[in-house]
């Protein structure tokens, strides 16, 4: 059970939109996500778009996001 609590509270520490409850995962061009190392989503909550590192790459509600970099976004929230 540490070794899940250690997650969790990483993972809230990080804020990442990977693993944050309200990421919807969006299908992407397996090329340009290598490349640029990037994965793509949108958000089901009320995402705080400023405070997110790539808002200027977001296009109809789809952004790209970097799936274990420290994001601290405050809108984060852990999977149930």
């Amino acid at each position: 059970m540490e070794k899940k609590q250690a997650a969790a509270a990483f993972n809230e520490n990080d804020a990442n939109c990977n693993t944050c409850r309200h990421l919807i995962r969006v299908p992407s061009d397996k090329h340009q996500s290598r490349v640029a190392g990037l994965l793509w989503g949108r958000c089901g909550g009320k995402m705080d778009v400023a405070a997110h590192p790539y808002a200027n790459r977001m296009e109809d509600g789809v952004f790209p996001f970097a799936p274990s970099d420290w994001q601290g976004m405050p809108c984060w929230e852990p999977r149930a």
